[in-house]
């Protein structure tokens, strides 16, 4: 099998052609460390089976000049220690000198190349002459066209089969660049040792033999004498040249790159220059400015949220009215007719038809969320968060762009922690992790969504938007705590490339939502079948005590909620405290997991609520049974209407008990996905920490929003010092962890 690597700048658009390449759907971006891990998909061509390989952005492969950040180092590595058929540069043409910096690396390696030519259209001031460039760059494939045109992406393949047969290890690529006369010297002296020392290496030796020079220390080189010799090299060329290797090595390859561009690029006429860059500084001008940029943010951050409420609100009943007319009521006739044992027509129709009704009901307020965000991303916008919080972010003692993984934890936690490699150091990634946990992901969106309608009607996007912002509150609270009581430290300065705006192409908007929705509920589905037969088993399991006979479920439930009595959950309310470990699992299953409870303890399902879709859908069941011969006789199961709304309401009794719970589903411990993604990240020590920080926050605040109102100060001043005294013995388990690990231990595979 034939392997391509596709590499280029950040936001250079190389997921877009992986994905048009591969027919996948991952995810793309307009901001930078959109690609934190390597993706692999098959291209069948006609000819021979290709894997194509997309690689995470970076501006360089020589470990020495990157920022550190583990996505880069990775791609650096994946490159220097693997057998590559081709290699795909994607450039952004409106940025060509940095660009062609990762490209004349690529060409040294000796590896056939093809570089493409991307973002033409935001090229404003001058034309690119693509013949003239390819002579410049020692005749490499040049592709002028876009990821996102069909006719771009036949050429390429067509290239792609050409490279199949061209020749490696090109001398005149390898001598592309003339570096200066001590460095020439002392690449020819590591290059023989490497020729002996290392006979195999899938890349060419002169360009290992630069980034041992240069400082860099490619995981696979191991031999001592080589080594050794190539530090010596490095000492003597910075006693020679007085300025460290990797910036001679920079300052040689910007000359040739500015030879080249001065060849080969053709200003245009004032009068034809693109208006798109004006337009960008214009708009910047309000979006980053240093007061009315936060305004700005969070102007823009309501509106989504607000859009997401009211848009998801308006379609979650007819999405509910569809799960009940085909999950409770078909299923449950279907079943009596058939003479199905009442026991499983319980789990069928209460257990799992109730579930995934549930989760009907989730479908278009996660759609909308993933829908805002995507909008945010496709636009630009992203990256000027990241700027307008920069200076927040420093009294964090983290760079602006720590904020864009607290952005991506709206739509969830997971890629949020992952997305926390695209920090330089393992401090950043450590404390932006620990914050990312207390971002409302699009589960707990869909909980408290239900939640506001049923206690809030009235103000259900002011409530929603106000827990948005106390888990910013907390993360910004629990950063502060961390960086400057346990993990103390310097931050580098923010630099990040602001791309043009752009209108966001709603064709690929809506199908990567689309996709994201569907991944979400085959996730959460996997879930509700699971929960459904844990609690189905459970609630049919009596067990005999003295004071009368109690599931095993509901012993579980009022075996723990006493620990909840402070939050306001009563004995009445156990299904409350077993959803509560429930959404461990995944926070969306809190509302599932009640709403199966309720049913089940009061013997009530949802019945269907006859406007005019629902009654002609009712209609047509009706009918299909009716001219069944062995119908006569079935029982109706379903009786009047309770609706949800109103169980949470009789269930909670009061809706400072409903802001308690809310608020602790809010902060209490991450899902065990985000858990597990974390540890993996540093290590078991910083995610026991984390939830353990997690839980007595949410114990702590969700405990005093109910006492106060119930005007307990007594037990408010007690369990508020208990609540100190936790999170006091929290930090120091944190500063124990960072000693233990001396500021965690961070492996990237």
């Amino acid at each position: 099998m034939k392997r391509i690597a596709l590499l280029g700048n950040p936001n250079s658009g190389k997921t877009t052609l992986f994905n048009a390449l591969t027919k996948q759907k991952n995810k793309t971006a307009n901001w930078s460390g959109v690609t934190v891990e390597i993706s692999r998909s098959c291209w069948h061509d006609t000819h021979s089976d290709v894997e194509i390989i997309d690689l995470p952005g970076c501006y360089s492969i020589c470990n020495s000049d990157t920022s550190g950040s583990p996505d880069e180092v990775m791609a650096a590595d994946f490159l220097l220690e693997n057998q590559v058929d081709c290699v795909i540069n994607i450039i952004d043409s409106s940025n060509l000198s940095r660009s062609l910096y990762l490209t004349t690396q690529l060409i040294e390696l000796g590896t056939p190349i093809i570089v493409i030519l991307n973002k033409t259209d935001l090229v404003t001031h001058y034309d690119i002459n693509v013949k003239q460039l390819s002579e410049k760059l020692a005749n490499t494939t040049i592709i002028q066209g876009s990821a996102n045109d069909s006719q771009s992406i036949k050429t390429i393949k067509e290239s792609i089969k050409k490279s199949f047969t061209a020749k490696t290890g090109n001398v005149q690529k390898n001598n592309l660049i003339n570096y200066s006369k001590n460095i020439n010297t002392q690449l020819k002296k590591i290059e023989s040792i490497l020729v002996t020392r290392l006979a195999e290496s899938f890349v060419s030796h002169k360009t290992l033999a630069l980034h041992l020079i240069s400082g860099s220390k490619p995981k696979f080189i191991t031999d001592k004498y080589l080594l050794e010799q190539s530090n010596k090299a490095h000492e003597y060329l910075v006693k020679q040249e007085k300025v460290d290797v990797d910036i001679i090595i920079a300052q040689d390859r910007y000359d040739f790159i500015r030879k080249a561009l001065t060849a080969s690029m053709i200003r245009k006429e004032q009068n034809t220059i693109n208006k798109k860059t004006d337009l960008t500084e214009k708009i910047d001008r309000l979006l980053t400015h240093k007061y009315f940029g936060i305004v700005s943010l969070i102007t823009i951050l309501y509106a989504m949220f607000a859009f997401t409420i009211n848009i998801g609100s308006s379609l979650q009943e007819f999405f509910t009215t569809i799960g009940e007319l085909f999950f409770i009521t078909g299923t449950q006739k279907l079943l009596q007719v058939i003479a199905t044992p009442k026991i499983l027509q319980t789990f069928l129709v209460q257990g799992l038809g109730q579930g995934i009704c549930t989760l009907l009901s989730f479908v278009p307020i996660v759609f909308a969320m993933f829908y805002s965000i995507n909008m945010l991303e496709e636009s630009g916008y992203m990256p000027r968060a990241a700027y307008v919080t920069d200076r927040l972010m420093r009294l964090l003692q983290l760079p602006g762009k720590a904020f864009i993984p607290l952005i991506i934890g709206f739509s969830c936690n997971v890629p949020a922690v992952l997305a926390t490699r695209t920090l330089e150091s393992k401090r950043e990634r450590i404390i932006a992790g620990l914050m990312t946990p207390f971002m409302m992901c699009n589960a707990r969106l869909a909980v408290f969504a239900i939640f506001a309608n049923a206690f809030f009607p009235e103000n259900s996007s002011l409530v929603i938007f106000g827990l948005y912002f106390t888990g910013i509150a907390i993360a910004i609270i629990t950063g502060l705590i961390v960086c400057h009581l346990i993990l103390p430290g310097k931050v580098q300065p923010l630099i990040m490339e602001l791309p043009n705006y752009q209108l966001p192409k709603q064709r690929l908007i809506l199908s990567r939502t689309w996709s994201q929705t569907i991944s979400f509920c085959y996730r959460v589905g996997l879930y509700i079948i699971s929960l459904s037969a844990i609690i189905s088993i459970l609630s049919s399991i009596e067990i005999k005590l003295d004071s009368g006979n109690l599931t095993a479920l509901a012993l579980i439930g009022k075996a723990i909620t006493p620990l909840f009595y402070p939050l306001g959950i009563t004995d009445g309310n156990w299904a409350a405290s077993v959803s509560i470990l429930s959404g461990f699992a995944a926070k969306e299953t809190v509302i599932i997991t009640l709403s199966q409870l309720y049913h089940e303890t009061s013997n009530i399902v949802l019945a269907v609520p006859y406007d005019f879709f629902a009654y002609a859908t009712q209609t047509i069941y009706d009918a299909f049974f009716d001219l069944l011969p062995f119908n006569s006789g079935v029982e109706n199961l379903v009786p009047t209407v309770n609706s949800f709304n109103e169980q949470l309401k009789f269930h909670f009794q009061t809706s400072h008990a409903a802001a308690a719970y809310m608020l602790f589903n809010l902060l209490y411990m991450p899902c065990i996905s985000t858990v597990f993604a974390f540890a993996k990240e540093t290590n078991w020590g910083w995610a026991i920490f984390s939830m353990s920080w997690s839980f007595t926050i949410a114990y702590t605040l969700a405990m005093l929003v109910y006492q106060v109102t119930q005007m307990q100060l007594k037990l408010i001043f007690i369990l508020a010092v208990l609540g100190l005294i936790v999170l006091a013995l929290n930090i120091l388990l944190a500063k124990s962890v960072a000693k233990r690990n001396q500021g965690g231990a961070y492996e990237f595979n």
